[in-house]
């Protein structure tokens, strides 16, 4: 069984020394248990229904371990300590946002990016229906709901206002946390909008709230948005390990978009707390496809290879956040990611998975 654990919140003073290099731990080569390469990987929030394509098929359907794989997974309380686990050595692989990946390479961490786990637009600003943001530039003066003040929504956001021409320094944030809690302070008036993705819409519209969705031409092609990362030390050290999760989640993806309602049961039988109490049998299961579905739909292969970000895509979101003040210049695409594995991470059977996972059930 793979142990579960939450890192609890820290100072952000800490965070920010930890992130500027001061720390002196070093990347651990990991360590081996029954066979088996233990990788302890650390998610940027409490295990959900996103994590489908790298937790949760990979794990039970066993190509982590077909990969020679044994991996723990814990959770940080955003993507920002989930960087901190990296620099502490309590991690050695994050699945974290880019843009404070970006930000913590600006202040001086070597982490950098080996796969591409969400490779479309999945975040974006959500509003009530009647309400009179219909911009990217109407949030500027405006409080926007995020899960926690350590979470990549507030960089990315920022970085949207940035892309429409605004100012983001304008912009407020509020720590409403997910589902029903930041729902509440929607329609109260405590925010105005919500900072959250694909999944987390996806709970709350299953909460019988419609939400309208501020996207433009230009945001909706944005790439290279949630990653594995590890530190530069490390990937060097273990290019295996790394290669090994990059087609473990490719396979996943796969898997997943062949049949949804396996991967689903996968989520739920790993995480048993994710299946709704007191609901319709038949609307936990719609409500959780849909989820599913909605971060698969931002998972897909770029130019036909899985796992991948172009060169173009990695600029263009670096430019962004940039323009936004929340990423120093002068960072180079080779500094953010390297796409060393993408080749051999993308040579596998893709009939045989799909063949698996029809057969399903």
């Amino acid at each position: 069984m793979m142990k579960k654990m939450v890192f609890p919140l820290a100072a952000l003073a800490t965070v920010a020394l930890i992130l500027s290099g001061c720390s002196s731990a070093t990347p651990k080569a990991s360590s081996s248990s029954g066979g088996l390469t233990t990788v302890n990987l650390t998610l940027p929030a409490p295990a959900s229904l996103e994590s489908v394509v790298y937790d949760c098929v990979p794990n039970m359907e066993g190509f982590f371990k077909k990969e020679g794989l044994k991996v723990n997974v814990e959770t940080a309380e955003g993507s920002v300590l989930a960087l901190q686990s990296l620099e502490t050595g309590t991690s050695d692989v994050v699945v974290v946002g880019t843009s404070p990946l970006m930000a913590g390479i600006g202040a001086g961490s070597t982490a950098k990016a080996f796969a591409s786990v969400v490779t479309g637009s999945y975040a974006y600003p959500a509003v009530l229906p009647n309400s009179p943001i219909k911009t990217f530039l109407d949030l500027q003066g405006k409080t926007v709901g995020v899960p926690s003040l350590q979470s990549g929504s507030i960089p990315f956001t920022r970085g949207l206002v940035a892309l429409a021409g605004g100012n983001p320094k304008l912009v407020e944030f509020l720590p409403t946390g997910f589902g029903a809690p930041a729902l509440a302070a929607l329609k109260s008036g405590q925010i105005d909008a919500l900072g959250l993705w694909d999944t987390a819409y996806e709970v709350i519209k299953g909460l019988g709230q419609p939400l309208r969705f501020i996207q433009n031409d230009q945001s909706k092609k944005l790439g290279f948005q949630v990653v594995y990362a590890a530190k530069s030390a490390w990937i060097d050290k273990n290019p295996k390990v790394a290669l090994g999760m990059s087609r473990a989640m490719n396979k996943a993806y796969v898997f997943a978009i062949t049949n949804p309602e396996a991967a689903l049961k996968d989520c739920w039988d790993e995480y048993p707390n994710l299946v709704p109490t007191g609901v319709d049998p038949v609307k936990a299961k719609a409500d959780g496809l849909a989820a599913v579905k909605a971060r698969l739909a931002s998972s897909g292969p770029v130019d036909g290879v899985y796992g991948t970000s172009t060169a173009d895509q990695v600029q263009t979101f670096y430019s962004l956040q940039v323009a936004a003040g929340t990423v120093k210049p002068g960072i180079t695409v080779g500094q953010l990611w390297t796409d060393k594995f993408v080749k051999d991470a993308n040579k596998f059977d893709v009939a045989a998975v799909k063949k698996a996972a029809a057969a399903k059930k």
